[in-house]
């Protein structure tokens, strides 16, 4: 069996430094991604297909961006489709460090080293899918998972991602499971977060361990998808983010803020999907 389809997500993001806005970029790509049976389980590429990337409205060349933009990735998932591990980011740093200005390089490391992309990565496969696998569809369920940011200092920063099953929809003749959520640092906001959101009182909310991140480092962010409970396909998703971190000043003890802000939006593109549907 196979499936193919492509995904075309638009990312824009404002970035602020101390107060001052420091300008604003967009990032359309456009993946192919291909599941095939792998033993008992399953193995999913993703192929970059095109990407463009502006700043100011006008279309840029970012050699480093450009790097990670076309690197392909295969993930490797286990008979219920549990992310087991991912390949294709080895020599992503390697690549990323010949083509970097040398400021550009310095934080590299933290950013674009294998261990950091597959951590980050595996983090957003299980916020978005590893963790839904195997749930009841019961309505106002809930489920928090962590996700990772890294630092520029080497470091990373985590964060929890609350997700809320909101309900069973049909769309374009399928049965999809809308999944709202949330991003939060902050574990003693959750439940009274869940209740807003599901705007009813919610039993049951798990009680995520403490995390302990650099001071000044904060998240907040809130979305929705709509996923088809049978394949783990991700229709479409939409969602935003803010992050601040704190930067090292000139000083010994000052510090830079920097606030980032984030607005995604993807979607399987008409008539992209070709072959066989996938089994559940």
């Amino acid at each position: 069996m196979y499936k193919r389809q492509v995904e075309e997500s638009v990312t824009r993001r404002a970035t602020i430094i101390s107060g001052q806005d420091a300008g604003d970029e967009e990032a359309t790509v456009r993946i192919k991604t291909t599941v095939t049976k792998e033993g008992e389980g399953f193995k999913i590429s993703a192929e970059p297909q095109s990407s463009v990337l502006t700043r100011g409205g006008k279309p840029v060349k970012d050699t480093v961006w450009d790097v990670l933009s076309a690197t392909p990735v295969i993930y490797h998932l286990d008979p219920v489709g549990k992310l087991k591990s991912i390949e294709g980011y080895a020599d992503v740093l390697a690549a990323a460090s010949k083509v970097a200005s040398k400021d550009v390089r310095k934080t590299l490391e933290a950013t674009m080293s294998e261990k950091s992309l597959i951590e980050k990565e595996t983090a957003q496969w299980n916020s978005r899918i590893g963790d839904f696998i195997g749930r009841e569809a019961v309505r106002n369920s809930v489920w928090v998972t962590e996700g990772v940011y890294p630092l520029p200092d080497g470091t990373a920063a985590n964060f929890f991602v609350v997700t809320l099953f909101d309900r069973v929809l049909e769309q374009d003749g399928r049965k999809l499971a809308r999944l709202r959520f949330f991003l939060t640092a902050d574990r003693d906001t959750i439940q009274t977060r869940v209740n807003d959101m599901a705007r009813d009182v919610v039993k049951g909310v798990p009680r995520p361990r403490p995390l302990i991140n650099p001071v000044g480092f904060a998240v907040s962010g809130q979305g929705e998808r709509l996923v088809d409970p049978a394949t783990m396909i991700v229709y479409s998703e939409k969602g935003t983010r803010e992050i601040l971190v704190s930067l090292p000043g000139r000083d010994r003890d000052s510090a830079i803020p920097v606030l980032i802000q984030e607005t995604r939006q993807s979607k399987m593109l008409p008539g992209a999907g070709a072959g066989e549907p996938a089994k559940n």
